[in-house]
């Protein structure tokens, strides 16, 4: 599931066996989802009658591409790669789509933004840093009555002797020197004419306030809040604590509430290869599998203790209320008022209760009445053996039942077949042309 809230997308390639379909599903194979994709070929004719454009066929099927697929050349040819019928493909995708609705996007594509924005940001920070925090000194060399290109050159022979260039690498995070290419952390080189002061050497400060970092924090928690997944998991500042339900924030309220949908569109994948084990087993046919597929359900295992703590907290609050109304029971409330609008008890439970309840007094008045006619207790038997009852297994291979095998062979058939009628229109097209 990681793969596929990353990718937004996920392929797996059904093997089976094409002499003994009824084995089932071989192997699972995971597919790149950057060099699959799938394909709709919308064929349409002309109404002669209405002139109106008319649906003639629609084929569909999946191309896979070793070099890969993106989103340049999604739209490209599509006779280069491999074709693959639809029912040999398990396909998942997130449901979200790029700007031009062609490209399936993961909910992480909107974290690509922030992350490359700090990742300038840092960089820029650091050379900042290095480049403003030095102090750097400003030469005044006393030039003379030199000529003006005299005392550029005489400038330039005081620069070669002291100078020493430091340019920071934003690939290693080094700095490095390097003497051919001009940097920030350079002196300051000025002649100075006749008649003024002489040769002087003067510092100029360094930066100043270099240790705030606003701006790096605020796109950083920019890129936090992309990730769907509330800050407070995330900063290593924050401790995890379980508390009251009423302490539960709103991100984390929000956050369960989306790995909820997550887990709900990727049950699909598992109803898709069920409906494929199925079919080929002979088991159902695919008009049962429509009819039970709504009954089946997927329970996935729970990290997150805020839903019990919740229910934890409703219950004590009905609880502390139908301790204080329980005096006006039968006065100003009835019992099963109190009981739908007070407990919020459906009918079932209702029912089940009574079923219960009526069991345990049962079970009570069963263990008085023997207690009563019992004689003095005897000293403490050996514990008793444990019984172990065997079923025998009942024969049911005469009584099974027939299945139709229409949907069985169709399915092996779509599976192992490669788009013969799709390969005789593409060769008669190119001896067309």
């Amino acid at each position: 599931m990681q793969l596929w809230y990353i990718d937004g997308r996920m392929f797996y390639h059904i093997v089976v066996n094409d002499k003994n379909p009824k084995e089932g599903i071989q192997e699972l194979r995971y597919i790149d989802p950057r060099k699959i994709r799938k394909v709709r070929e919308i064929k349409k004719d002309r109404d002669p009658k209405t002139g109106a454009m008319i649906v003639v066929s629609i084929a569909e099927y999946y191309v896979y591409n070793d070099r890969g697929t993106t989103t340049q050349t999604f739209t490209s040819n599509v006779g280069q790669g491999i074709r693959i019928a639809p029912d040999s493909i398990i396909n998942i995708n997130s449901g979200l789509m790029d700007a031009k609705n062609t490209f399936v996007i993961s909910y992480l594509h909107k974290a690509i933004k922030p992350l490359n924005q700090l990742r300038m940001l840092e960089d820029a920070t650091v050379i900042y840093r290095i480049s403003r925090a030095p102090e750097r000194r400003i030469f005044y060399i006393d030039v003379g009555n030199l000529p003006k290109m005299k005392a550029e050159q005489y400038l330039r022979e005081i620069m070669q002797k002291y100078k020493n260039k430091l340019v920071y690498d934003a690939q290693t995070g080094e700095i490095r020197d390097d003497r051919r290419f001009q940097t920030m952390l350079e002196d300051f080189w000025l002649p100075r004419r006749e008649g003024g002061k002489g040769t002087e050497i003067t510092t100029l400060q360094g930066g100043q306030n270099l240790g705030e970092i606003d701006d790096v924090l605020y796109f950083q928690k920019k890129m936090f809040k992309s990730l769907n997944v509330p800050v407070s998991r995330i900063e290593s500042d924050n401790g995890f604590s379980l508390g009251r339900a009423s302490e539960i924030t709103r991100d984390e309220l929000k956050f369960g509430k989306f790995v909820s949908r997550l887990r709900l569109r990727f049950s699909h994948l598992f109803d898709k290869m069920l409906e494929t084990q199925l079919l080929l087993k002979g088991v159902c046919t695919r008009k049962e599998w429509e009819q039970m597929k709504e009954e089946i359900s997927y329970d996935y295992q729970s990290d997150s203790h805020f839903a019990e703590l919740k229910n934890a907290e409703l219950m004590k609050d009905r609880l502390g209320l139908l301790s204080d109304i329980d005096g006006y029971v039968g006065k100003y409330f009835s019992i099963n008022y109190i009981r739908k609008n007070v407990l919020h008890q459906s009918e079932e439970d209702i029912k089940q209760m009574d079923e219960e309840m009526e069991e345990d007094k049962a079970n009570m008045d069963g263990e008085d009445s023997v207690a009563e006619d019992l004689p003095p207790p005897a000293p403490p038997a050996p514990p008793p053996q444990q019984l172990v009852v065997s079923v025998k297994k009942e024969e049911t291979e005469n009584n099974a039942r027939v299945i139709d095998d229409v949907d069985q062979r169709e399915l092996a058939k779509s599976m192992t077949a490669f788009f013969g009628t799709l390969v005789e229109e593409a060769k008669g097209d190119k001896e067309g042309n």
